[in-house]
């Protein structure tokens, strides 16, 4: 027993005695290692917040386009749903007039519904650029703090 002792005593000493000192220079420096590694952290998840804020526009721009079809389009089926409603109207009785002026306007209720359903995906898209917004522009002032509390990180 009193071996086993002697010997976790000298295990424990030549440890101490073999493991590397951090003289206080060295502490600031893995300490300034560590600051700059959350600074680049930081920076990489604000260039990917970027890319997606600009994918995001493209998608939008594209989405704009289809809304702008989708409108002229439920023009267009609106008026010929306007045109065989009156038709329809001039020929009472005529059961041939009455259904083209149902399936008219069963096609213009078909195409508002599209475009209202475009506008609302547009909405959410623009709602979302704007929550990544205020994501990249957190982790800039995060940056700027971290840097601000540590003078001694290295100026590129």
């Amino acid at each position: 027993m009193n071996k086993l002792l002697l010997i976790i005593a000298y295990a424990s000493v030549f440890c101490l005695a073999c493991s590397p000192k951090t003289s206080p220079s060295s502490s600031t420096k893995i300490d300034a290692l560590t600051v700059e590694g959350r600074i680049l952290e930081k920076n990489t998840k604000i260039n990917t917040l970027n890319l997606d804020v600009e994918k995001l526009r493209l998608e939008m721009v594209a989405l704009t386009r289809d809304i702008k079809n989708a409108t002229d389009d439920a023009d267009k089926s609106a008026t010929k749903a306007s045109e065989a409603t009156a038709d329809m109207k001039n020929k009472i009785g005529d059961l041939g007039k009455a259904a083209t002026a149902d399936i008219t306007a069963e096609a213009a209720a078909k195409d508002a519904r599209k475009v209202y359903k475009l506008n609302n995906k547009l909405s959410k898209m623009k709602d979302d650029e704007q929550d990544i917004i205020k994501q990249i522009a957190n982790l800039t002032k995060e940056v700027e703090v971290l840097k601000a509390e540590n003078p001694n990180i290295a100026k590129p």
